[in-house]
């Protein structure tokens, strides 16, 4: 089996993290399994281009990457920048505002050295809210996780059907040249860019469960967090992520079972995301629904 040390690259995007970056870039460079740490400065407006540049100077580890006009391009648009650049075998991601605790990569790197039909292992990610998240909760506070042993040819419809779990983010570890089979992340989708990423693939890879018992890194909540209910644009891209999904999908072959489940999700994303009070919950669902039927009659029956 391959040494699983200095084979990881962890990608984090920052876009005003000032008051988080330190955390997070320091809970990763300890790790022996981490080759690399990139932070790709978004164009910010607060002292993190500061906090980046001091970074990388006292760690060895950590590479700090900008976009060539110097301007905010949005968190998937600085994963792909970061994934291209890349020289690990193995790539991780971080958001800026959470952390990895000392067990990330226990389970996902055996595992992966030990099967080359993997293409990626995921594992728990525990939930903190901040004092001043006032949000109730979505899903299970304490862990984010795929329950139970799911068989990697089963988990695209345990993810879109729902009933197992999900994972995040900052719980999956995979081999770098998953990105030549999938693509990069959307830059276009203004939220759920990744969990679009997790349904390709899942729907064309081999990916398994880790550490899915005990959490592998920590995933904060708090006001500064742009997928709040509270956020008008999060209404208004209610299946913009499956409707990204659908057309990927369309363009790979993706089988009509597949598109079927697709299409069912994007149904319920329309009618389940919706805003507070009767009214403007109506009228987003009825918008949602005229605006995908559109461009995809299909929908029509899973509405």
């Amino acid at each position: 089996m391959r040494s699983t040390e200095n084979t990881v690259s962890v990608i984090i995007p920052a876009y005003n993290a000032e008051a988080f970056l330190d955390e997070a870039v320091l809970s990763a460079v300890p790790l022996p399994a981490v080759l690399e740490v990139l932070v790709v400065e978004d164009g910010s407006t607060d002292g993190t281009p500061g906090v980046c540049s001091r970074l990388e100077a006292d760690h060895a580890k950590v590479r700090v990457l900008r976009h060539a006009d110097g301007f905010n391009h949005g968190q998937s648009a600085s994963r792909n920048r970061g994934i291209r650049e890349a020289r690990g075998r193995y790539i991780a991601l971080l958001d800026a505002d959470d952390t990895y605790l000392s067990n990330r990569f226990a389970d996902d790197l055996p595992l992966l050295a030990s099967d080359e039909s993997l293409d990626g292992v995921y594992s728990a990610v525990r939930l903190a809210l901040e004092e001043d998240y006032t949000e109730a909760p979505w899903g299970n506070p304490e862990l984010t996780t795929v329950r139970g042993r799911v068989e990697p040819e089963k988990l695209f419809q345990k993810l879109v059907c729902g009933g197992k779990g999900e994972f995040c983010t900052d719980g999956i570890t995979v081999r770098r040249d998953i990105f030549s089979i999938v693509g990069f992340f959307d830059e276009s989708l203004h939220f759920s860019a990744d969990t679009a990423m997790w349904l390709k693939m899942a729907a064309v890879c081999r990916l398994a469960g880790g550490c899915t018992d005990r959490p592998v890194a920590i995933r904060r909540r708090h006001a500064r967090n742009m997928s709040r209910r509270d956020n008008p644009v999060y209404w208004r891209t209610a299946g913009d992520h499956i409707w990204s999904v659908m057309c990927w999908g369309r363009q790979v072959g993706l089988s009509p079972w597949h598109v079927r489940l697709l299409r069912r999700t994007l149904a319920l994303a329309v009618l389940g995301r919706r805003p507070e009070g009767l009214g403007r919950g109506l009228l987003s669902v009825v918008r949602n629904v005229s605006r995908y039927v559109v461009r995809d009659p299909l929908l029509v029956r899973d509405v």
